[in-house]
């Protein structure tokens, strides 16, 4: 019902405006814009913001000078560069590549190359040692991405134990001398 007062509305306007099949065409386009979003753009706009939070988070549990972090002020793919320079995210960097792109497209474009999609659920299905993807393809990148995002807080963690232990090795080092 809402759609069909919403384009009377638009129909009403239009004519009343000069260059009104201009108007109406441009309408249309936006309103069926909002109508086909579909479930499998809302899941890859949701997982890139979830994939964001967890870069953030590692980034800022891994640097000494954390209180001087501004991610906000960082684009995705640069939290992505130092997040890569701390060692995290290096296990699932295509698959973060995918997404980042795949978001772009919907962002820029309102479309999307499904074969960006292929490119994270398949490279994940090969890293995940359980490997028990569904068939469905909306739940198989639901998996993905949250596996993308486990990961992230993995290497995090095993990244700070890495500094950790080169610091004790370095102070073992120096009581020897």
């Amino acid at each position: 019902m809402e759609d069909l007062n919403f384009k009377l509305l638009l129909d009403k306007v239009s004519t009343q405006i000069e260059g009104s099949e201009w108007l109406k065409n441009l309408s249309d386009e936006h309103h069926d814009s909002f109508t086909d979003f579909s479930i499998i753009e809302g899941i890859i706009i949701r997982g890139h913001i979830l994939v964001e939070k967890s870069l953030v988070k590692s980034i800022s549990e891994a640097i000494y000078r954390n209180d001087e972090f501004y991610p906000e002020k960082l684009s995705f793919s640069q939290k992505v560069t130092i997040a890569r320079m701390l060692g995290i995210s290096v296990f699932v960097k295509k698959e973060v590549n995918a997404l980042n792109k795949l978001r772009n497209q919907i962002a820029h474009t309102l479309e999307f190359d499904e074969q960006y999609i292929d490119e994270i659920i398949n490279g994940i299905k090969k890293k995940d040692l359980e490997n028990k993807y569904p068939k469905n393809r909306i739940q198989s990148l639901k998996m993905a991405i949250s596996f993308i995002c486990f990961t992230i807080s993995v290497e995090s963690q095993y990244s700070q134990l890495g500094q950790a232990m080169k610091g004790i090795d370095y102070l073992k080092k120096l009581e020897s001398k």
